[in-house]
């Protein structure tokens, strides 16, 4: 389970929004996500640095809105993928491309976010890598992000 809360600043000239990746091979694979002020949400596996449409992008019931913070959750179970936003699953689907990776956060230069690490539950070896690389990403030591 990879959960962080995200605002979403206005960028007045495009539609703002909040990357992540899950299960990042590198930067340049990966499963991403964008979760966009227009409502929707897209999802891509991403190969050599070029994103490839995962699932149909998902128009939300829920407003998205900037300036609000924004609870986002990601759940991995072997090949399932489920994502929540407030809670709410908004997307669920199934693909074993990438076994595993790492966590990180994706932003175009003209998507707009602010991110808030809430905590992060991994099982297993892995957690010691984790944060090791929440490390690198916030440059901030790894007891005050908890």
């Amino acid at each position: 389970t990879f959960e962080f809360s995200g605002e979403i600043a206005c960028n007045p000239d495009c539609a703002s929004g909040i990357g992540w990746m899950i299960r990042a091979v590198n930067p340049d694979n990966g499963y991403l996500f964008r979760l966009n002020t227009d409502g929707s949400l897209q999802t891509f596996i991403r190969k050599n640095g070029i994103n490839y449409e995962q699932t149909p992008r998902v128009t939300l019931h829920i407003p998205i809105f900037c300036n609000m913070i924004y609870r986002i959750k990601t759940t991995v179970e072997q090949s399932n993928i489920t994502v929540y936003i407030n809670d709410t699953p908004v997307l669920s689907f199934a693909d074993s491309k990438y076994q595993k990776g790492t966590i990180g956060f994706c932003q175009t230069v003209e998507k707009w976010a602010f991110i808030r690490l809430k905590y992060i539950i991994i099982l297993k070896y892995i957690w010691k890598i984790i944060l090791k690389v929440i490390w690198k990403i916030t440059n901030l030591p790894v007891q005050s992000l908890f």
